[in-house]
């Protein structure tokens, strides 16, 4: 079934025109199921797991939660848990299992005594998408290219499940850096991939913007640069030329390559045949930290 927007325009107009609906009486409100916070531990949270009636449980599913209550960004929302009339867990066993597994308690809603039909509809309608996200927190629109670009952005080298808080407050972090390679390379396509305008914004940290500048535009232009000292521009295009599929195999191959040839255009060094980078070359600044922290 298609809605239009002229469907909802009408609808709109008539919804303002209706009566004011009736709140429900103290008799209807004893008879729906109750919810109430309750703060659930990692005790708690295994003995409701333990009465569950769920979908299949997903370690992706758990991990994002889990890593939002150890980094302290799990809020309090009205998002919780419900059990049937029979006492069964039909919603929020994700969150119980991140509860169990990072020991940390946490405070949720609990609903009690929905009918077992109605997990059917639980969790039916489209999930919020991290743009919507973005809008709503930083009244700002984000690209699928801004996505894409700061989750590759962010993992580097390695293999992440990244929660929409950890994007979201990455991408306000580096805005400048994911703009300027989003903006320089348009597209999703060739050399506008993600994984080289993630290896793009990472090297904003580390190499002179004009002479990034100068590599994004001939990139862009998909000329063959005269100076030798510029000719990894050009091995990068034939490596985003030939590169197929969306594998993450070819992502993570482009996205080593991508750090070579900015590396190597960077320090105007000549290149006969560009290979991979076995390591991170650009770190982010907060990586960076990290690293000092650790040999301090």
């Amino acid at each position: 079934m298609t809605i239009t927007k002229k469907q909802m325009s009408e609808a709109a107009d008539r919804a303002k025109l209706a009566p004011a609906t009736m709140p429900i009486s103290a008799g209807e409100m004893t008879a729906l199921p109750p919810t109430r916070w309750e703060r659930i531990g990692p005790r708690e949270a295994i003995e409701y797991l333990a009465t569950t009636l769920n979908r299949k449980w997903l370690s992706s599913a758990t991990a994002k939660p889990l890593r939002d209550m150890q980094t302290g960004r799990f809020g309090v929302t009205h998002q919780g848990i419900a059990f049937d009339d029979l006492g069964r867990l039909i919603d929020g066993q994700h969150r119980l299992w991140a509860i169990v597994l990072s020991g940390l308690p946490q405070i949720l809603q609990v609903t009690r005594g929905l009918s077992t039909a109605a997990q059917g509809v639980i969790d039916e309608n489209v999930p919020r998408s991290l743009a919507a996200r973005a809008k709503i927190v930083y009244g700002r629109e984000l690209t699928p290219q801004d996505v894409g670009t700061a989750a590759r952005m962010l993992a580097g080298f390695k293999k992440l499940s990244l929660t929409a808080t950890e994007l979201l407050l990455f991408i306000e972090k580096h805005r400048d850096a994911i703009d300027f390679a989003v903006s320089g390379l348009p597209g999703r396509s060739g050399v506008s991939r993600v994984p080289i305008k993630a290896a793009i914004a990472r090297a904003v940290y580390h190499v002179d913007r004009d002479r990034l500048e100068k590599m994004v535009q001939i990139l862009k232009a998909l000329t063959v640069p005269a100076d030798e000292g510029d000719q990894a521009a050009f091995l990068l295009l034939k490596v985003a030329g030939e590169t197929r599929g969306p594998g993450s195999k070819n992502q993570q191959d482009m996205y080593a390559k991508a750090e070579r040839a900015i590396s190597s255009f960077a320090a105007h060094q000549p290149l006969a045949k560009l290979y991979a980078a076995t390591e991170e070359l650009f770190p982010l600044p907060e990586e960076q930290a990290v690293e000092a922290g650790q040999t301090a």
